[in-house]
């Protein structure tokens, strides 16, 4: 957080030395680079916008960081669940093989019934249409932008920040 103040501190730093770099020097006002050259030798803005970017970058490597990690995890989850499923069914056929219907042992009870049925589905063009469930509607948001950028009113949608200023970021 304090990476924001410092930088909103730089910022009216800098609109301060603007005004008075004007008010000292004005013909600043008519040469843009000038003033631009003479901002940067004196203020500490733009040093404090490249320190939060640098930030963004490190907090950047940090999210695609988890991002890979999470994706390990979830395949070493998948693993470990696909290991537990190979266990139960090597139990289930030892206690087969055994002759053994049910087992008592001090970490657990085990115990072979019959399997319910499952439903096997091989031809689902063939089920009839009555079994069959619409997915639930979704909006289509470019549509509705488009209309909304055209002048049509739409209940329930409008346009947020107009006028508000956006960043980009274009790396070198």
């Amino acid at each position: 957080m304090s990476e924001e103040r410092n930088l909103y501190a730089a910022a009216s730093s800098h609109v301060i030395m603007r005004e008075e770099l004007l008010r000292e020097f004005p013909d600043l006002a008519t040469d843009d680079q000038a003033l631009a050259d003479t901002l940067e030798g004196v203020s500490t803005f733009a040093e404090s916008v490249r320190y939060v970017i640098r930030s963004i970058d490190d907090d950047q490597i940090i999210v695609d960081g988890i991002a890979i990690l999470i994706a390990e995890l979830t395949a070493r989850g998948r693993r470990h669940a696909d290991r537990i499923d190979r266990k139960r069914a090597a139990i289930a056929q030892a206690m087969e093989r055994a002759n053994e219907r049910k087992l008592t042992l001090a970490e657990a009870t085990l115990s072979l019934s019959p399997a319910q049925p499952r439903l096997i589905v091989t031809d689902e063009m063939l089920i009839p249409p009555s079994y069959l469930v619409q997915p639930p509607a979704k909006l289509d948001k470019r549509a509705l932008l488009a209309d909304i950028k055209s002048g049509i009113t739409v209940r329930g949608a409008e346009m947020s920040n107009p006028g508000a200023l956006q960043l980009t970021i274009r790396r070198k």
